[in-house]
């Protein structure tokens, strides 16, 4: 994995808040809800990426927002929603 480290995660993980810096959906907030191997993820944000139909993006295409520790206990037990995601991501 050969990419530039000032927009790259170093190791992305569940829960993670993070802002899309690549593609038509640039500067959108999502959380990220399952790693699939190291180069990519599955993004949600509530709204327009839903839990049914969650965003793969490229690991190198994201940079670190913040942390939620709610989101990756839901997550785990299986009880994330759109509307608690929406409230994660608001300012």
């Amino acid at each position: 994995m050969c990419y530039n480290k000032t927009y790259a995660l170093k190791e992305p993980a569940v829960g993670q808040i993070v802002v899309s810096s690549k593609g038509h959906d640039t500067n959108r907030l999502y959380v990220i809800v399952a790693v699939l191997g190291g180069d990519f993820v599955l993004c949600v944000d509530g709204r327009y990426r839903t839990i049914d139909k969650p965003k793969q993006k490229r690991v190198k295409h994201l940079r670190w927002a913040g942390m939620s520790e709610q989101a990756a206990q839901e997550v785990g037990n299986g009880r994330l929603t759109d509307a608690a995601v929406r409230k994660i991501l608001q300012p």
